[in-house]
């Protein structure tokens, strides 16, 4: 059985050497596509997240009735209620640390913000569970996917073609023309369609602009009580899903913190729709980009005589970033992991043919960036910037607040959030409201720390 060492395969056993290795890289292929998939499900979707929560619930219960079988109920008892005082002990020590701490501005805007609203003098104040990154986390999660799925928001849904520019950090012109066209879609809350039900509002009803987190939808943006509470209110909720949010892409253009030239057209077409309202706009995590950088860049405009540059009454960013270039960096795990795969998956995984023909080398580099931050900067490309210096320099919304104009407006901050690390001790959260622009006094409407 000694093959002589002059023997050579022939032309037919290398052909099938070959058919099976490519049988081989398409298995893998497909299993890389399976679990892609199982990935996109599990961290995507409302389903698949209380199948993960379901998953843990019934691994607890049986670790726990393992742990019963095991160990003699006195001892159990024992280590409970160590446990309970510990837990005690150290809520009582968080409680006194983080107390909601008030002050109160004394500007002449902000005493007529009072007069005519009286409730914004109160602060928020945070519920008996709100003292703790995780502790206030977990519940909220899970009851955000709950209610997604048993008690959805009835949304009226448009879709609005938006155009963007070829090379943002250049004027319109014929060798730079807003090729990049794409469809956003916007959510109506109520239904614009109709003007009489239970739960219908005139068309020129207040209405409140929502931009969601990263990969946030309309029925999560996140969670829906900021929704719900608008309506009671007789303000008509429009939520907008930014590009890639919806669906794939129709153009290679996203923005992980969305396009404020974006904004301005759904801006110009739903305010078409609802003639008369009163715009106001917020914006939650990265969604804040869009209002910070938005205020500064419309008001500016509007000084400089731009008349058709848009009006927005009143804004509020909750939780917000500030400054892209580092905003990503306190991101401990496992959220980075996890916010870094949902981003992946949404804006690149299922985008991949348009985004790698654009420009394969900074799709490469997305694909194998190994945190938010460098995603980030990589994919400045589809942005419309060339560098990821050009993006921060005009999208950074920190370079535009000083534009904005005086207007009531709020940030909601939480220093210690459970996505974000923090070597200091302090508060939970950090809540500031005012006027922008400074007049006499203290343009501070409250500020309070809990």
């Amino acid at each position: 059985n000694v093959v002589p060492s002059a023997w050579r395969p022939g032309p037919g056993a290398r052909v099938q050497r070959a058919g099976a290795r490519a049988c081989a890289c398409a298995d893998s292929r497909m299993m890389a596509g399976a679990v892609k998939a199982a990935v996109a499900f599990f961290l995507t979707t409302s389903l698949g997240r209380v199948s993960i929560l379901l998953g843990i619930l019934f691994s607890s219960g049986a670790c726990v009735r393992c742990l019963l079988n095991l160990v003699p109920r006195s001892v159990l008892a024992a280590l409970f209620l160590v446990a309970l005082v510990y837990v005690g002990a150290e809520y009582i020590a968080i409680w006194r640390r983080n107390r909601v701490k008030c002050f109160m501005g004394t500007g002449n805007d902000l005493q007529h913000v009072y007069g005519c609203m009286p409730s914004a003098r109160d602060p928020p104040r945070p519920p008996l569970w709100c003292f703790g990154g995780y502790t206030q986390f977990v519940p909220w999660l899970v009851y955000n996917m709950l209610v997604a799925i048993l008690a959805p928001l009835p949304f009226e849904s448009e879709e609005i073609e938006v155009k963007g520019l070829l090379k943002k950090t250049q004027p319109e012109s014929e060798a730079n023309p807003r090729s990049m066209v794409d469809k956003v879609v916007v959510h109506y809350f109520p239904a614009v369609s109709s003007t009489s039900g239970p739960r219908s509002l005139p068309l020129d009803a207040p209405a409140l602009f929502i931009d969601p987190g990263l990969t946030c939808t309309a029925q999560d943006v996140p969670g829906s009580s900021l929704m719900r509470r608008a309506h009671l209110m007789g303000i008509r909720v429009v939520v907008i899903e930014r590009r890639g949010h919806h669906g794939r892409l129709g153009a290679p253009r996203f923005n992980i913190f969305g396009d404020s030239d974006d904004s301005e057209q759904i801006y110009n077409v739903v305010a078409g729709r609802l003639k008369g309202a009163l715009f106001f706009w917020v914006g939650l995590s990265s969604g804040s980009k869009l209002v910070i950088e938005g205020l500064g860049k419309f008001d500016k405009r509007r000084a400089e005589g731009d008349a058709s540059a848009p009006r927005i009454a009143a804004a509020a960013c909750i939780c917000p970033g500030y400054n892209l270039e580092t905003c990503f960096k306190p991101f401990q795990w496992p959220f980075s992991k996890i916010c870094l795969a949902s981003a992946k998956d949404v804006f690149v995984a299922r985008n991949e043919e348009v985004l790698r023909r654009h420009d394969p080398q900074a799709f490469d580099r997305v694909v194998r960036s190994p945190c938010l931050q460098t995603m980030l900067a990589a994919a400045a490309p589809f942005a419309g910037f060339e560098s990821s210096q050009d993006y921060f320099a005009h999208e950074n919304p920190v370079l535009f607040v000083q534009q904005a104009s005086r207007r009531s407006w709020t940030c909601w901050n939480a220093r210690r959030a459970a996505c974000c690390s923090s070597r200091r001790r302090g508060p939970t959260a950090h809540f500031w409201t005012g006027i922008s622009g400074r007049s006499s006094g203290s343009p501070c409407g409250w500020e309070a720390s809990c």
